[in-house]
């Protein structure tokens, strides 16, 4: 996290630059703060997609086209927050899929239930996971 005070000189010296001003070169000098190769290796993992990720990151540069570092740094914010509220969302709903298809397996709704609509099937093993998450 940067320093207010670095921030600030940051945009003094900004304004001190003397380089291209036109809106390609803009753009271009948005990207550069973040390929440094760090998302890459920590944001997405192996199983994900980077191409995925990089069409992502790509769209949110290109639809809020930041022209400081500090626009810049709230923009990748943006993007590594969706990238990993998607993710969870995934998990949750993989868990909570991988949780009903054990209880069907184990027959143990069937025990307790003669005819299970899918929505109480849905919180009971809602229900098991949280309980899961909090034992532990």
């Amino acid at each position: 996290m940067k320093s207010k005070a670095r921030v600030e000189a940051g945009r003094r010296n900004g304004l001190l630059a003397r380089g291209k001003k036109s809106e390609e070169a803009r753009q271009k000098c948005a990207l550069n703060s973040v390929k440094h190769g760090l998302t890459a290796q920590t944001l997405v993992f192996a199983n994900e997609s980077k191409e995925r990720f990089e069409a992502m990151r790509q769209f949110y540069y290109e639809e809020w086209q930041p022209e400081s570092e500090y626009e810049a740094s709230l923009v990748h914010l943006m993007v590594t927050n969706h990238w990993r509220i998607h993710r969870t969302m995934c998990v949750e709903k993989e868990t909570i899929d991988l949780r009903q298809a054990r209880m069907e397996h184990s027959g143990e709704l069937k025990k307790e239930f003669d005819v299970i609509p899918e929505p109480v099937r849905l919180a009971i093993a809602y229900e098991k996971n949280q309980r899961t998450r909090h034992a532990g």
